[in-house]
């Protein structure tokens, strides 16, 4: 967190906030997420619509090498990329901020989440008698 704050400040960037509120809040508000790794909300933040930028140190990305080839045809139509380099990550940031073109999912979820609960309330309710 410290050195995405640095490096925030150091390329003049204003507009943004370093939080350690519960991300599903955050994603709420934010247009882009960048994170350190990987986390079990990466698809939360896909199917939000949002841009994911995973920044993986080199022995992370050395363990997912086939992963990260695989992902590289998929970050367009899922908003998202993984990023292995300290400089490239800066890039892609200012790209991001710069381009503010975010695109919405390639499915509908946003009532997913909604529908998923009301199903399992109707199995709980069917199998108690």
């Amino acid at each position: 967190m410290k050195e995405l704050n640095i490096l925030f400040k150091d390329n003049n960037i204003k507009n943004y906030i370093i939080s350690y509120a519960n991300p599903i809040i955050l994603l709420k508000y934010c247009s882009f997420v960048v994170r350190y790794g990987y986390s079990l909300l990466d698809s939360r933040v896909m199917d939000s619509g949002k841009y994911l930028i995973r920044y993986l140190y080199n022995e992370i990305a050395e363990d997912v090498k086939e992963e990260l080839k695989y992902n590289k045809n998929l970050f367009e139509k899922y908003n998202f990329i993984d990023v292995t380099d300290e400089k490239y990550l800066q890039k892609v940031i200012h790209k991001t901020l710069n381009n503010n073109k975010y695109k919405k999912p390639p499915i509908d979820n946003q009532n997913y989440e909604d529908l998923a609960i009301e199903g399992i309330f109707k199995i709980i309710n069917n199998t108690k008698k």
